[in-house]
């Protein structure tokens, strides 16, 4: 093998297809278009919003509003009379632009230097080690696609839309808004009469109460199951643990956990776990909890050290509990990126069916090779008027 002195297009195909070969695949789009099926990445979009098995060849995502339809009954008439009109209360189409998502890395010229100096060890050294670079650095801007995706499809569940801000999108469009149609969001207390119209902050609140009428206004107006087993309640770990120390939650299952027959005064001795409190909620027939953990990264200049450093946001919307029916909440649509502008200098590589491009190019200065990956995709709700979301900092008016 013949390593390159300098960063050239030939050379480069030289180093990266020997490595490549090594590993068992013919070329870089062979790599691209097999490898990340085998890599681990952020999975939690597929189980909200699994992929569309074809892509939209338009770019405008279509959303359907109004699937759940509530039946108005049927009257007893005579014989000769006319039947009454009941409203044609149809299903609303809206549409919108499919969004783009991507980022790249750069495979620089010391990544040749590196690989030079082992020539002296052996070519398996130097193909193991230039291998394992180049497939390290695509992982990453294949799992940041992933990761993109889960954190849109978590704040779409928990607040109907996406808001790309300085914080969430750094280094991309500021103001971006990715908006669901939700249903307006409920304050504390809003469900009904059981929970109690002062925000989570106040003992006074009634998180279980707010629960109890949630799943309750769901059912009696045919968006929920009245199976409480076909829902279920997401949230995130904050407010998980928000309502299991809040003082009338643990004050509830403390007396059901004894029995009803420890002492008032005693009851804040008794230890309280997360299952206690899942079964005590489910013997009030609440819609099993589901909390999020995920967060979002990125990288963030300290101005102090000087040093990059990755921040992290949790995906799910704070101060916000969602129910809804279990299992997927919509779909992932997508569009193929497209490649009118790939040349031989200049190639686009494609991986999971179409739906992530990989685009190569030398850069400006010539000092190495740059990796740009897109993605076309919107998670899109199927029926957003089944997901029920209360807030839990503002009290309901």
């Amino acid at each position: 093998m013949i390593l390159p002195q300098g960063i050239q297009d030939a050379n480069f195909y030289e180093l990266i297809k020997y490595a490549l070969l090594q590993k068992g695949y013919n070329s870089i789009a062979d790599f691209i278009r097999e490898a990340p099926n085998y890599w681990y990445d952020e999975q939690v979009w597929k189980e909200l919003f699994p992929m569309e098995d074809y892509e939209n060849l338009t770019r405008a995502f279509e959303q359907r509003i109004g699937d759940a339809y509530v039946p108005v009954m049927a009257v007893y008439l005579s014989d000769e009379a006319e039947t009454p009109l009941i409203t044609n209360s149809g299903a609303e189409k809206r549409t919108g632009e499919i969004p783009r998502m991507g980022h790249g890395f750069l495979f620089s010229s010391k990544s040749y230097e590196d690989a030079r100096k082992l020539i002296r060890v052996s070519a398996n050294a130097v193909a193991d080690k230039v291998y394992d670079a180049f497939s390290l650095d695509l992982m990453k801007l294949i799992q940041g696609i992933h990761a993109k995706r889960t954190y849109t499809a978590l704040q779409v569940e928990s607040q109907g839309f996406y808001h790309a801000t300085k914080e969430n999108n750094s280094g991309g469009i500021d103001n971006l808004r990715i908006d669901m149609n939700p249903v307006a969001a409920k304050g504390a207390g809003g469900y009904g009469s059981r929970g109690a119209k002062v925000a989570y902050s106040d003992d006074a609140a009634n998180p279980l109460g707010d629960l109890q009428d949630m799943f309750e206004y769901g059912w009696r107006n045919k968006l929920l199951s009245p199976d409480y087993t076909k829902s279920v309640t997401r949230m995130s770990d904050t407010q998980w643990e928000a309502i299991k120390n809040h003082p009338s939650v643990r004050l509830s299952v403390a007396q059901w956990k004894t029995g009803y027959l420890a002492a008032v005064d005693n009851l804040a001795a008794v230890n309280l776990t997360d299952e206690d409190l899942a079964r005590y909620m489910t013997s009030l027939r609440i819609p099993a909890v589901s909390v999020s953990r995920e967060y979002g990264f990125r990288e963030k200049l300290n101005v102090d050290t000087q040093q990059i450093e990755k921040v992290g946001s949790p995906a799910f919307a704070e101060n916000t509990i969602v129910m809804r029916p279990a299992g997927a909440v919509g779909t992932t649509q997508w569009s193929k990126v497209s490649n009118i502008f790939s040349t031989n200098d200049v190639p686009m590589y494609y991986t999971e069916g179409g739906a992530i491009a990989i685009q190569e190019d030398t850069n400006a200065r010539g000092q190495g090779k740059k990796f740009s990956v897109e993605s076309l995709c919107v998670p899109v709700p199927t029926a957003t008027e089944r997901i029920l979301r209360l807030k839990t900092d503002e009290a309901a008016k």
